[in-house]
């Protein structure tokens, strides 16, 4: 289903520009560096959401609820700031 939706994009992308072959590889290039930053914010955060999970995975199993809490309030913390820096980024 993805290669489906990106193939399909990208088909787009280069129908939307007309016949100039170079607006369509212009309008084709463009979509792709989009899309390789949004897999690598993606990427990015997942990696935060994984490292976030055996954190609190660990202080669960030590049953030790107000390390969970500080844990928690930890990564909403990082998640919030995160967000903020890659929206920021990408708006460049």
């Amino acid at each position: 289903v993805l290669q489906i939706s990106l193939s399909g994009a990208a088909a787009m992308a280069a129908r939307n520009v007309g016949n100039d072959a170079v607006g369509a590889s212009a309008s084709i290039s463009a979509h792709q560096i989009a899309l390789q930053l949004w897999l690598l914010c993606s990427f990015v955060c997942d990696a935060l959401a994984a490292a976030s999970q055996a954190l609190v995975a660990d202080a669960i199993g030590r049953e030790d609820a107000s390390d969970t809490r500080d844990i928690s309030k930890t990564i909403f913390v990082y998640s919030f700031a995160l967000g903020g820096i890659l929206s920021g980024a990408l708006s460049i």
